[in-house]
């Protein structure tokens, strides 16, 4: 799924009416989860510094190849958000990229003065041919749990959309009027 979502609220999470958990229990689960997910924060940004360097980019070109890879295409001003890099510094890095025939930027057909960046075709290629071992690694985590792989896929867009929405300074659950909960990124990545 892309960023940004109709009405921007993470889909309700089910809960069983019947579940008998005692909440002792619940607490060490969702404890155990949580340390879990931060395993996989802290092994993802392991894993996409390597790739970085394999592609011989810094971390943060390699961060930007991450985000335009992730949305396909996407404006530069977006990507400068994503990145927490001024207008100035996005367009530097960007035009290091282009020059090493990483990204291509065209101008927006609706708005001239939007520039839209996307992979070239050879950073596609290679950042694929990069990803397929993780593609057949997930492959074989999701073949073990086949009965679950609906519940995983709901359960792992809802935390996406929840950590866009900590990213974003944002919290979009429905009739939240606390505000957000500060971005951690050693915990939400």
């Amino acid at each position: 799924m892309r960023y940004g979502r109709p009405n921007g609220y993470a889909p309700e999470i089910a809960r069983d009416s019947q579940a008998s958990e005692h909440p002792a229990e619940a607490r060490r689960r969702s404890a155990e989860l949580h340390i879990l997910l931060q395993r996989h924060v802290m092994a993802a940004t392991r894993v996409r510094a390597a790739m970085a360097k394999k592609l011989g980019m810094s971390e943060i070109e390699g961060l930007a190849i991450t985000h335009i890879a992730q949305h396909g295409e996407l404006e530069q001003a977006r990507l400068s958000d994503f990145l927490d890099l001024s207008p100035g510094g996005t367009a530097a890095l960007l035009q290091r990229l282009e020059q090493e025939d990483r990204i291509i930027r065209r101008a927006a057909v609706a708005d001239r003065r939007v520039r839209l960046i996307s992979l070239s075709p050879t950073m596609a290629r290679r950042c694929t041919a990069l990803d397929a071992s993780f593609v057949d690694d997930l492959e074989v985590a999701l073949a073990r749990h086949p009965g679950g792989v609906d519940e995983l896929v709901g359960f792992f867009e809802a935390l996406a959309l929840a950590t866009e929405a900590r990213a974003d300074g944002t919290d979009r659950r429905p009739g939240t009027s606390d505000p957000p909960t500060p971005f951690t990124p050693a915990i939400w990545g």
